[in-house]
């Protein structure tokens, strides 16, 4: 299973800033690098996801739902929208909705302004 957050993306890159080692570098991995930021509205923003599953919250006062793309076994894709969410609530989307056999592309999350 795989579970990311933006405040460990945020730590490796301000450690790699600052200095951090060479091997600590090369523990980080191109996905993690890969993440792409939340959106400027969504402030305080933090992100959770897994293989079928992604979650995201922002504490201002926009009213905002999660969004991941899902993919199948015949390698089709579909979208699944979390429900609403606003001031630090949490949106999950879950591609598990879907039906069985779809999953979560990883890092293909992201947050909407309803």
């Amino acid at each position: 299973m795989r579970i990311t957050s933006r405040v460990g993306v945020v730590l490796a890159s301000t450690a790699l800033a600052l200095g951090g080692t060479a091997a600590y570098a090369q523990a980080t991995t191109p996905a993690e690098q890969a993440i792409a930021s939340l959106p400027s509205w969504c402030t305080n923003g933090d992100e959770w996801d897994d293989d079928y599953t992604y979650g995201a919250t922002c504490s201002g006062s926009q009213v905002f739902y999660a969004r991941v793309t899902c993919k199948n076994g015949d390698n089709r894709t579909s979208y699944a929208r979390g429900t609403d969410a606003s001031y630090g609530g949490w949106s999950y989307a879950y591609c598990s909705t879907k039906g069985p056999g779809w999953e979560a592309v990883p890092y293909s999350g992201t947050v909407l302004k309803r």
